[in-house]
C-alpha cells in the first residue's frame, strides 16, 4: 500500500521483496517499526507472540467457528485490555462463516 513502510520478518535468507525491507531478526524489525508512528503485525503466531507484549491497541477479527489446523492467534489476557469498540456478528455473501471486529487498548 502506499505511503507505508512494508517490513517483512523472514527466516529466509532467500526471500526478496520488490517494495518494502525484509528483516531476519525480531531486534532488527523492531528497530525499523520504532521509527513508524504507527505499525501493524499480520502474523503469523510467533510474531504475533513477540509483539502482543508490545502492542498498545489491537485490531481483532474473530470467526466463529472451529477448523483443523495447526496455527491460530495466540491466546491472551484480557485483564489489561479495554474494549473500545465491537462489532455486531455478521456474514456476508461472500463469507463462509460469521464474524466479528474488535479494537482494544491496552491499559
Amino acid at each position: 500500500m502506499s505511503g507505508r513502510a512494508n517490513i517483512v520478518l523472514s527466516r529466509s535468507s532467500e526471500f526478496r521483496l520488490t517494495k518494502g525491507t525484509v528483516c531476519h531478526s525480531w531486534d532488527e524489525a523492531r528497530e525499523l517499526v520504532a521509527k513508524c508512528e504507527e505499525s501493524f503485525v499480520i502474523g503469523g503466531r510467533s510474531i504475533f507472540e513477540l509483539a502482543l507484549p508490545m502492542a498498545k491497541c489491537l485490531y481483532l477479527t474473530t470467526v466463529e467457528t472451529k477448523c483443523d489446523g495447526n496455527v491460530f492467534f495466540p491466546e491472551f489476557e484480557e485483564t489489561g485490555w479495554e474494549i473500545l469498540e465491537q462489532s455486531a456478528v455478521f456474514k456476508t455473501v461472500d463469507d463462509d462463516f460469521p464474524m466479528f471486529f474488535s479494537t482494544y487498548q491496552h491499559l
